[in-house]
């Protein structure tokens, strides 16, 4: 196993209360691993799967910041100050003969928590050192598009292996919508697509636009996790913008060539989440963040354990 040395640590969950100076609740963080070079992306993911560790979706890096730095006046903590890779992507697909739900067409979809390239590495380096990167994309196989759309499964790394795992696949944003709005969607880490039709991706700008707008963007708030995510992120607990900012980023490619997929990247400050680079962030560079299985594992116990202390007290 290799031998985690980060410069930062990165914050992921915070709950409970302190008293007297003694914490007691959840806290969470995760090991950036950052490298430089042509597969940068790619290597900075196998650096993750070497130590034993698991890549962290878009939607516990939202959750991190949500946490950091809530009575500071700028971004303090390295989940604010830094950009990530995450266990996201963004795919534009051509779908010829449809699957269960989804008709023929050309459609958007965000897959969180597992993917089709970003939790195999050697897939991007060979990718990139054949020269077969698409528009600077990665580029779907129909095998691949079946095992998303058709058997709904994708891969994530177990902190052993690689392996296929359920998604949860919602055919339409609505239906998305609908179950995020519950409290507990996002406790459990669960595995999700959503697939938009390719006009309405088009109908969500790319770029810098006032933060009240972008609340509403379903680029930004599936890879938060759901509306509320979003909004605590961006928002204060007085329902003021945070850092005095005035916009927010959410950037796509316009979704032009079909059969592609991007990482879906949470860039530092107010740059916000895009799904417009290459698998080549930051000239080449890749910094994905992982976490112990077992930290993981404490966290769903100590919900829970939360959930039915709450269940009492009603």
């Amino acid at each position: 196993m290799a031998e985690i040395q980060p410069k930062f640590t990165v914050l992921l969950d915070r709950k409970g209360t302190s008293t007297r100076g003694l914490e007691s609740g959840i806290t969470l963080r995760g090991a950036p691993m950052y490298r430089e070079g042509n597969t940068g992306v790619a290597d900075s993911i196998q650096a993750v799967q070497e130590a034993g560790l698991l890549q962290v979706p878009s939607y516990l890096l939202v959750n991190g910041r949500i946490h950091a730095d809530r009575e500071s006046k700028k971004p303090m903590e390295s989940v604010w100050t830094q950009w990530h890779n995450t266990l996201g992507e963004r795919l534009t697909v051509a779908v010829e003969q449809g699957y269960r739900d989804i008709p023929k067409g050309t459609y958007v979809v965000d897959v969180q928590n597992a993917g089709l390239f970003m939790p195999r590495p050697d897939m991007i380096q060979a990718a990139i050192k054949e020269s077969r990167l698409v528009n600077r994309a990665y580029p779907l196989s129909q095998a691949e598009k079946d095992l998303l759309l058709g058997e709904r499964q994708a891969y994530q790394f177990d902190g052993i292996t690689v392996k296929t795992v359920p998604v949860t696949l919602f055919p339409s944003y609505a239906a998305f919508l609908e179950a995020s709005q519950n409290p507990a969607f996002l406790d459990s880490m669960p595995v999700y697509a959503v697939v938009r039709p390719v006009d309405d991706g088009r109908k969500n700008p790319s770029g810098y636009y006032p933060i009240q707008d972008q609340l509403e963007n379903p680029d930004l708030v599936i890879a938060a996790g759901g509306k509320a995510p979003l909004r605590s992120m961006i928002l204060n607990d007085t329902g003021e913008a945070r850092f005095g900012w005035s916009q927010f980023g959410s950037w796509h490619d316009g979704y032009t060539t079909a059969d592609t997929g991007r990482a879906v990247v949470l860039g530092n400050g107010d740059l916000g989440v895009g799904c417009n680079s290459d698998l080549l962030y930051h000239y080449l560079d890749g910094r994905s963040v992982g976490v112990a299985p077992e930290a993981l594992g404490a966290r769903h116990e100590a919900r829970r354990a939360q959930s039915l202390d709450d269940v009492v007290r009603r």
